[in-house]
């Protein structure tokens, strides 16, 4: 067992607290020596061995510099008064796992909370990434913006890119779903409306429909099924996406209409462009 550090009483100290055990004397002269005071920890056994002979109440003492005692006393008060029992007896009682702290009278875990508010902050944190992620924006030199583009998590190619004016509104878009880098939609937009719509979901870069719009509604859309450039159906789209009268039909694809379908009454008519006539 090592010895106090000081077992003679210095002239140049004075005694400030007798404690009850080297243990507890021990634990204060190393707070002490933490905090920078000057002082001894002087021990009255009358032996070396404190289990034989008598042994006065107390252990021994501590004895500081007297211009430290006011800041040494109230450090050994703090520490004895964050103690539950004397330390000499602590030694008695079997050790208790820690209970958890609980907010005043409602009984919420502290830890709990914590681990409420650790998971709320991630999960806000994922979802700013993620945000982060999925979309990205182009500005000019003036700060205006130019083109944005919005992307699946994990994907290569933007699934939209939009295009914008000077006055920042937007002029077009494009879509690509399946992220391989090729545009299946086209739109281009006046004032935020659509005037034009393109569809190429062969992606081979020529449209299977175009479709003309009037005050943000659909009035005309063309259809060319085996992309050779020609036009073999226009007319003016439901709001299903199907077309009806008045219906251009041109079955050779020599540029020229052959039929043209329109409403007259409840029935429809089939008017032969080539005879200038209607087909019976």
């Amino acid at each position: 067992m090592d010895e106090p550090e000081d077992s003679q009483e210095s002239g140049a100290m004075v005694e400030l607290y007798r404690p009850l055990n080297e243990v507890e004397g021990r634990e204060i002269a190393s707070l002490l020596r933490e905090s920078g005071i000057e002082h001894h920890l002087v021990c009255l056994t009358d032996t070396p061995y404190p289990s034989i002979g008598m042994k006065p109440p107390e252990w021994g003492k501590i004895m500081v510099d007297p211009g430290q005692a006011p800041k040494a006393e109230a450090l050994i008060e703090a520490y004895i008064d964050s103690e539950p029992e004397a330390i000499g007896d602590a030694w008695k009682k079997p050790a208790q796992a820690p209970q958890p702290k609980l907010i005043g009278s409602l009984g919420i875990n502290q830890t709990a909370v914590l681990w409420v508010v650790l998971l709320a902050s991630l999960a806000y944190n994922i979802a700013q990434w993620a945000q982060l992620q999925a979309s990205t924006s182009l500005t000019d030199s003036q700060g205006r913006l130019v083109a944005e583009f919005e992307y699946d998590l994990g994907g290569t190619y933007p699934t939209e890119a939009h295009s914008y004016d000077t006055r920042e509104q937007r002029v077009a878009t494009s879509y690509d779903r399946n992220d391989d880098g090729r545009v299946e939609q086209w739109v281009e937009l006046r004032e935020g409306r659509p005037v034009f719509r393109g569809w190429d979901e062969d992606e081979n870069g020529r449209y299977e429909r175009t479709r003309f719009y009037a005050g943000g509604q659909a009035v005309f859309e063309t259809r060319d099924p085996d992309e050779d450039g020609v036009v073999e159906l226009a007319g003016v789209p439901d709001d299903h996406g199907e077309l009806g009268p008045p219906l251009f039909r041109d079955d050779d694809d020599d540029h020229i209409y052959d039929t043209m379908e329109c409403k007259r009454g409840s029935e429809t008519v089939v008017f032969d462009v080539a005879a200038c006539a209607i087909k019976p």
